[in-house]
């Protein structure tokens, strides 16, 4: 039986990061993938989506340049093969810098098998048993197919399996308007498939705010169709390659679908069913998000299998707390604002505290609230489309959160970030420098008319006396 003072099951951005950090304190450490390598992210997620988005979007660009003056854009065409061939190239040399990377430098600490539980401390990897003083679970998430649709008569596409086809179905029904359906939607749209996205919940893209989100319901509807309905049926069409999605107010049929209806944590097969871990009602285990620790057993946990925050920086920083607290004396860490980006086009983004957060909580805001159909860069850069909404504390003028659909809104999201991180209000944030003309002079509309809401008498001071 090996022995180590480690093992790290999943070998994603957490368990990447969280070897790094037991490296540091002990060589005694392993890391076990029972996948392909190359974490979720460079794999089939944040990266090759992006390039696929890119890709869509320059094409997209093309129904403005006439405005600009110049012509022969209905000239141009995509040849989807090669968008592909593109997409799968930067993907490959994305997962070949995280293989060039941690993974190398693990050497035979690196394992590839399936690992289960045989007790709390005892690991069985595909016949071979290791001993780990501490355990850190980080096997990641994977998309969520209903069953029984793996027997349509039509390809049921994931964002696991998307960026591997060489050409797509001339229509697809997109099921999911959260972040994945709403960027690989839009995407599809604009490289000439036929998409109508299907939601349950009447939101897109996560937004909860609702003044927001009609706008984005609005604004993405001039794409491709948005349906919603809690009663959407798929039905096979006898006889025929295609699928009748149904809702009480129409019908469509569709060559292909696009499953986005969320990600599921990896915990079958894991053996943990005979072990005493407390677990929700999902059966995810417990755990403190300071300390990453389950309870006060010798497991951590870390990544997209805690079902919260399933982003890269969320997933290193728990990698990070969960590494150090297995090696060290346990310690509580301070988590950074709350931060997410969706590369729609326009993007939209939400930081701090959401306006459903604050309105569950009970908390006093006021919101500042600024349009981009009139804003000036918006305008010359042909983007403006968009509402930005920033929250603040209505006694204090704290800056609480903030949700945005808009041109620029993953550079503004991280400037509302910075400013909540270092603890900054409102009054504080008037009076930093805005250039002209730049989107972020938007921004500083929106913050002008939440420190008016708060106090109008300090609103007033955006230079401070020498």
């Amino acid at each position: 039986m090996r022995e180590v003072d480690v093992a790290i099951i999943g070998a994603g951005s957490a368990g990447l990061t969280a070897f790094s950090e037991v490296n540091r304190v002990t060589e005694n450490v392993v890391i076990i993938e029972a996948g392909v390598g190359g974490t979720t992210c460079a794999r089939v997620g944040c990266m090759p989506s992006k390039v696929m988005i890119q890709v869509a979007e320059d094409f997209h660009r093309r129904e403005y340049l006439a405005t600009e003056g110049i012509m022969g854009a209905e000239h141009l065409r995509l040849d989807i093969p090669a968008a592909m061939a593109h997409v799968r190239k930067m993907r490959d040399r994305f997962v070949a810098s995280v293989m060039g990377g941690t993974v190398a430098r693990a050497g035979d600490r690196y394992i590839r098998g399936k690992a289960r539980f045989c007790g709390m401390n005892i690991l069985d990897v595909d016949g071979q048993k290791i001993k780990a003083g501490k355990v850190i679970l980080a096997t990641g998430s994977r998309p969520f197919v209903p069953e029984g649709w793996e027997r349509l008569p039509v390809p049921v596409y994931t964002s696991d399996t998307l960026f591997e086809q060489e050409d797509f179905p001339a229509s697809l029904a997109v099921m999911g308007t959260g972040v994945i359906g709403l960027e690989l939607g839009q995407a599809l749209a604009r490289m000439g498939v036929e998409v109508t996205a299907f939601g349950r919940s009447g939101r897109v893209a996560g937004i909860t705010d609702p003044e927001l989100n009609t706008s984005a319901v609005t604004a993405y509807s001039r794409e491709f169709p948005l349906r919603f309905s809690r009663d959407i049926r798929v039905e096979p069409i006898a006889g025929a390659s295609k699928v009748r999605i149904v809702w009480p107010e129409g019908s469509v049929e569709v060559d292909g679908i696009l499953a986005a209806q969320g990600r599921r944590p990896n915990l079958d097969d894991l053996g943990l069913e005979p072990l005493d871990i407390p677990r929700d009602e999902h059966g995810i285990p417990l755990f403190d998000p300071q300390t990453m620790q389950v309870g006060d057993l010798p497991l951590f946990i870390a990544g997209d299998v805690t079902g919260s925050l399933p982003v890269l920086h969320e997933a290193s920083d728990e990698g990070r707390i969960a590494g150090y607290n297995a090696v060290n004396s346990v310690q509580r860490f301070r988590r950074k604002t709350p931060l997410l980006v969706v590369f729609t086009d326009p993007n939209v983004m939400q930081v701090g505290q959401t306006y459903q957060q604050l309105r569950d909580a009970g908390t006093p805001f006021e919101v500042g609230q600024v349009s981009f159909e009139g804003q000036g860069r918006s305008l010359v850069m042909g983007r403006n489309c968009g509402l930005l909404r920033v929250y603040g504390h209505r006694d204090s003028g704290a800056l609480l959160g903030a949700e945005m659909m808009g041109p620029a809104g993953e550079h503004i999201a991280h400037e509302l970030a910075w400013a909540m991180e270092r603890g900054l209000d409102v009054f504080e944030m008037i009076r930093l420098p805005f250039y002209h003309p730049v989107v972020e002079e938007g921004l500083r509309t929106a913050l002008r008319e939440l420190a008016a809401r708060v106090d109008r008498r300090k609103a007033r001071w955006e230079l401070s006396f020498a």
